[in-house]
């Protein structure tokens, strides 16, 4: 191609690119879509790869505006291989433009497996296999590509994923953080949170508080990415929630809603109306307008309209595979059946429904048809999960009773994790009931336990007829199993009492549980026996049989937990939350898996929500504690400290938070008081007490009495320090030299002393060094100097003075040396080797080297100065000689 002809088709492409804009401004999807299929094929045939990205995220972005999901779907794995693979991108652009397409990378990448994960979620279902793990997955691809503000999108993501587990508190936290997120510009998603408030408040039958939500989701369509689609969109809510709340002529106060072809004649002000796309143009959005208008039809008494309205959509949205949206029509269809007298009719949509909700283990969809089919629950046309109390569907009897915990089946009275013999009458109770008796006073002893597990497995599995028994007689031997022995013996013993219950789900989940544990506890001789696809297969069967046994679904989310299947675990564990609110065991595996997958915010929400329903167990005060302190909560930190303390009085390291806590919310009095409780509690742990002690006067302002602290606490030797991380003593300092730089002069001997130590460990907070470049930038006039960012690794050679050096810590008496990553900025790489080697000067009285210096960055408005002080790695004597090898090899070269 000729640079003509490629300027030709850039141009072209260009102008394609601008008419997709403003189309989609316009809610003109249908025709947007055309153009962006042009576009793509343009670029495709010119190799253009930017280009045809650009066109393509288009097309995978707005599919769900016209109802084609499986298309979008298709699309978002193309640019995912596309931007994840530059040898695919080669292939299809030879001369690739890198700088352009990293820049693509980074914004596009975030938004194609978000889109991924809402188109299969449209198609299968958002809470059908792998969905909770493309939540985890999301936010990681976030924070690689450094897009963090588009993790906003895949907390609205989880909130469909929440409300289709059935779990509305989760749902409404996420959908809360959303409303809270403000990013000006196209990543502002408040608007977004706050109709998915409305919406889950909605459904749950506040009706109040989901008209309050909704005003709030109206002010805010002004910041949302496309205003006009979120205005139509709103307004449509607008419309059941005011015919529902029966208050229609709330509708007078937002502007008329014309069609197109009344728009085409409008002549005022278009402040006054809002007007409709033509009809085609925008499916999903004509979707919800009939759905509301259906609704108000039933308001009117007009069922037949209503029907008329959702029936063509029910038969639409299957054929396109939109089984969310599917799940909706059908619902209302339902409903209008069960208020129309036709039960039969209601049963007969019912069932096809019912099976695909099972298949997507959309239980929120199967509680809302449950409710429909129960004839003593007052039915509404939108088929809401709870009654209302106003409009015309409002139920007029007393108050629903609140909902009790699930029922299990037979073999359901063992928790998953208790040892309770307590339960029904049955044939074996009394003598499982001693089995655990003596399980319980074996103390662990090896003897007692390998004879207790001879006499439980000399029970004949077909004698075992109750599956009450079959569970708890598996439950039992579980723990009593603590070592490798007859494991294979055990476990074709349990395989024989499971075939004989082969529909108790509970039976299915404890042998499946037990199995598992056998596995671990054989050293690999029962691996080819115990396939984890038969453990999946069981777990799986078990939630299947019964979707509302808590603990079946807290057994199989351990299992995979432990085998760090995070997606599946979150599922099965949240499903088991929702089902036990109370559960500890539940509430801190579920937040195991938070943390583990980066969203300490959503560990503290299932933690705080365990507290608020009655869940005694200090463990989970203390978890919730640390997890607040994590996401920098610092009064939520005090409310779980103050309760850890009521279960569990007089801990050490408890104080130690809590002292933290008051000092960042400058409370420093308080946290005197906390302090003088650690030192009582925690005598033989000194040293933090020491650090905070000095923050405090610090924060008080007690000049003489901080320079005496800090003595005391510059002369205590480090390498003493056993029992805190490097972790936990960097926060320490970060506390306490921002304390003391608050409080003392910058040319102060005790701050010069304060951050010699600091950077002498190797713990310097990076809030230090931006200290000294702000000073820096105050004195240099020239603040328009360009600087680009470097990594520099520093080799720290030690001598014997190391042993009783003040900066070294525990675990660091054997170095010869340390290797030590600075990040600076700078005009070059001269600059930056001199810029980390006047501070590397002041932490070990030896000169070192630099070891390696990279370009990480350019173009930065800062002024110069190092930014952050890495940590550092040890060089052991064998290292040097493994170094002194290398040196001959290459000498001999």
């Amino acid at each position: 191609m000729s640079d003509a002809e490629y300027e030709d088709a850039e141009e072209k492409l260009q102008e394609l690119n601008q008419e997709i804009t403003d189309l989609g401004e316009q809610c003109l999807y249908r025709t947007m879509m055309r153009v962006a299929h042009e576009a793509r094929r343009l670029a495709r045939v010119e190799q253009l790869l930017i280009p045809y990205l650009t066109a393509s995220f288009h097309v995978m972005n707005d599919s769900r505006n016209i109802l084609q999901p499986v298309a979008g779907r298709e699309v978002s794995i193309e640019l995912i291989t596309l931007l994840e693979s530059e040898e695919r991108a080669r292939q299809f652009q030879p001369n690739l433009p890198e700088d352009e397409y990293e820049r693509t990378k980074w914004w596009l990448t975030a938004c194609s497996y978000d889109n991924l994960a809402v188109h299969t979620s449209a198609v299968h279902g958002y809470n059908s296999d792998g969905m909770h793990q493309c939540i985890s997955d999301g936010i990681q691809v976030c924070r690689r590509t450094g897009k963090t503000q588009c993790i906003s999108c895949f907390r609205e993501y989880a909130t469909e994923v929440y409300m289709a587990s059935d779990d509305m508190d989760m749902a409404l936290h996420h959908a809360r953080v959303g409303i809270t997120h403000k990013d000006p510009g196209p990543h502002d998603r408040r608007h977004a949170g706050a109709k998915d408030n409305a919406r889950i408040l909605l459904m749950q039958g506040h009706v109040d508080a989901a008209l309050e939500a909704l005003e709030l989701a109206w002010k805010l369509t002004d910041v949302y990415h496309s205003p006009y689609a979120g205005k139509l969109n709103t307004y449509t809510m607008a419309v059941e929630m005011y015919h529902l709340a029966g208050c229609p002529e709330r509708l007078e106060s937002l502007p008329r809603r014309l069609s197109a072809e009344e728009g085409e004649r409008h002549d005022g002000s278009d402040d006054e109306v809002l007007i409709e796309p033509p009809r085609d143009e925008y499916p999903s959005y004509f979707l919800d307008r009939d759905s509301a208008d259906a609704f108000v039809a039933c308001c009117q008494g007009d069922y037949d309209t209503a029907i008329a309205l959702l029936q063509p959509w029910d038969a639409l949205l299957r054929e396109q595979n939109c089984l969310n949206r599917w799940f909706e029509v059908r619902l209302r269809l339902v409903a209008i059946a069960r208020m129309t007298g036709k039960m039969s009719r209601a049963q007969a949509l019912a069932k096809p429904l019912q099976e695909s909700a099972q298949q997507a283990r959309d239980w929120l969809v199967l509680r809302r048809l449950q409710r429909l089919l129960e004839e003593s629950i007052p039915a509404t046309p939108l088929a809401l999960a709870g009654p209302v109390t106003v409009g015309p569907f409002a139920d007029k009897a007393a108050a629903e009773p609140a909902e009790q915990p699930a029922e299990t089946n037979a073999a359901g009275a063992a928790d998953a994790e208790s040892e309770d013999e307590s339960g029904p009458v049955t044939p074996l109770g009394e003598k499982i009931g001693a089995f655990y008796g003596r399980l319980m006073q074996s103390g662990g002893e090896e003897e007692e336990l390998a004879a207790l597990i001879r006499d439980i497995v000399a029970i004949s599995p077909a004698s075992i007829s109750d599956p009450v028994d079959a569970g708890r007689v598996l439950h039992v031997i579980r723990f009593a199993v603590q070592d490798a022995g007859p494991t294979t013996e055990i476990y074709r013993w349990a395989e024989a009492i499971a075939q004989h219950h082969p529909q108790d789900a509970t039976v299915l989940s404890m042998f499946a549980a037990l199995a598992a544990h056998l596995r671990d506890c054989a050293e690999g001789d029962l691996d080819e026996v115990i396939l984890d696809e038969k453990l999946e297969s069981l777990f799986r069967q078990s939630l299947d049989l019964d979707p509302n046994a808590g603990d079946n679904f807290a057994r199989a989310g351990s299992y995979y937990l432990d085998q760090e299947n995070y997606g599946e675990a979150e599922r099965c564990l949240a499903r088991g939350f929702r089902l036990m609110r109370s559960s500890s065991h539940l509430a801190l595996r579920l937040a195991s898996v938070y943390s583990r997958t980066g969203r300490p915010r959503d560990a503290v929400a299932v933690l705080d929500m365990a507290l608020r329903e009655g869940c005694e167990d200090p463990d989970v005060a203390w978890e919730a504690a640390l997890s607040a302190n994590h996401v920098e909560q610092y009064e939520a930190v005090i409310t779980y400290l103050d309760r850890f303390d009521e279960l569990n009085p007089q801990q050490p390291w408890s104080n130690y938070y809590r002292a933290s806590a008051l000092l960042e919310l400058n409370r420093p009095e308080e946290a005197m008081v906390a302090l003088n409780r650690e030192a009582e509690y925690n005598p033989e742990m000194t040293y933090h007490v020491a650090v905070q002690r000095a923050s405090c006067l610090a924060a008080l302002k007690q000049v003489d009495e901080l320079h005496e602290q800090l003595r005391n606490v510059l002369s205590l030797p480090l390498s003493e320090v056993t029992y805190l991380t490097a972790n936990g003593m960097q926060k320490l300092f970060t506390q306490l030299w921002k304390s003391v730089d608050a409080c003392l002069a910058p040319g102060d001997p005790s701050l010069q002393s304060l951050e010699t130590r600091l950077l002498e460990t190797g713990l310097a907070p990076n809030e230090m060094f931006a200290a000294h470049r702000e000073r820096a930038t105050a004195t240099n006039d020239d603040t328009e100097i360009k600087s680009n960012f470097y990594r520099c690794i520093v080799r720290q050679p030690l001598d014997d003075r190391w042993l009783s050096f003040s900066g070294r810590l525990q675990g660091e008496e054997d170095w010869t040396a340390y290797d030590i990553p600075w990040g600076v900025l700078a005009a070059n790489e001269t600059e930056a080797g001199e810029l980390v080697m006047d501070w590397q000067a002041r932490c070990f009285p030896l000169p070192a080297e630099i070891l390696a210096v990279e370009e990480d960055g350019t173009d930065f408005s800062d002024v110069a100065g190092v930014v952050w002080q890495g940590y550092r790695d040890g060089v052991f004597p064998d290292d040097d000689d493994e170094d002194d090898d290398d040196l001959d090899e290459d000498s001999d070269s």
